[in-house]
């Protein structure tokens, strides 16, 4: 999403396409929620993905289902091997961008660019993080850890907004 107006459409495994409206986007973490007409599709019923930020743990099993190498529905394996990992630096073309109050979990050969944003599911099909960023030279991949968006999302649903208070401190993990 931008700061001016945006357009925004989501492709469903059948080739079908919805426009999405944006209804919500997170300021600090930069995730944003979407609604769209479901009555546009066609022979499709979507199902929900359960939010489950209680599950990631180290070793788990996870699929990334996503766009990635602008290839339609790639799904990528792996596990998670860290869930306490600095936040990434993003480059954005002569800006450095890393998030704050909040440690980020890794994974090795997932998946490289385009899959920003997909699900990070496990075997369950339960959404434990968000794919944000990648690290193609070193084979890493590096997720949002979902305790925030769920927080978010459980105010939106209430047509609340969700408070915000933030020490905007980047977290550094230090060993003992």
């Amino acid at each position: 999403m931008s700061a001016g107006p945006s357009f925004h459409k989501a492709t469903f495994f059948n080739n079908q396409e919805v426009f999405l409206q944006p209804f919500y986007y997170d300021p600090e973490h930069d995730f944003a929620f979407f609604r769209y007409n479901p009555a546009e599709l066609k022979g499709v019923t979507p199902r929900a993905i359960r939010l489950a930020p209680e599950k990631a743990r180290s070793g788990l099993e996870i699929r990334v289902v996503g766009f990635a190498a602008k290839e339609k529905m790639t799904v990528h394996q792996g596990e998670l091997s860290q869930l306490d990992r600095n936040a990434p630096a993003c480059y954005d073309d002569d800006d450095t961008y890393s998030d704050f109050n909040t440690f980020y979990y890794q994974a090795s050969g997932i998946s490289g660019s385009g899959s920003s944003g997909s699900p990070v599911v496990d075997i369950a099909g339960d959404a434990v993080a968000l794919k944000c960023s990648a690290n193609a030279s070193a084979s890493l991949n590096f997720f949002l850890p979902l305790q925030r968006v769920k927080y978010a999302l459980e105010y939106v649903r209430q047509g609340k907004i969700p408070p915000r208070g933030t020490l905007q401190a980047v977290f550094s993990h230090q060993p003992h």
